[in-house]
């Protein structure tokens, strides 16, 4: 059997990022009709035991940082039959509107609220 290829962690914690976002009853769209995007600023993947093709994979999200201008999610990518942690992982995100650094709690409460709350109890 065949490894997956490394870079499709990245695609998958994206996945699991978006979903982790959607808890918070909102989503990317709504950030960027606001103006505000949140580019992965830095990404790291530890790889624990290989996936292979056909293997059915979880992948949980949770934020772990949230300092109103930078957010933080750690993945955990979990062999579903075999329960074995393939890999972990995290990404660094920071948010932008215009271009231009901004604090979320200032500029978005409600958002930086939502998030908040998600990142207390998260593990999607």
């Amino acid at each position: 059997m065949k490894v997956v290829y490394h870079a499709n962690y990245a695609v998958w914690f994206e996945v699991a990022r978006t979903n982790a976002l959607r808890e918070t009853g909102h989503s990317y769209k709504e950030m960027e009709q606001l103006g505000v995007v949140m580019p992965v600023v830095e990404l790291n993947c530890k790889y624990k035991r290989p996936a292979t093709y056909d293997d059915i994979l979880e992948v949980h999200a949770q934020i772990i940082t949230f300092t109103g201008v930078k957010l933080v999610f750690r993945y955990k990518v979990i062999h579903k039959e075999r329960q074995e942690l393939l890999a972990e992982g995290e990404t660094v995100h920071a948010f932008l509107k215009h271009g231009r650094p901004i604090n979320l709690k200032k500029q978005h409460p409600e958002f930086a609220e939502l998030i908040t709350n998600v990142m207390e109890g998260s593990n999607v």
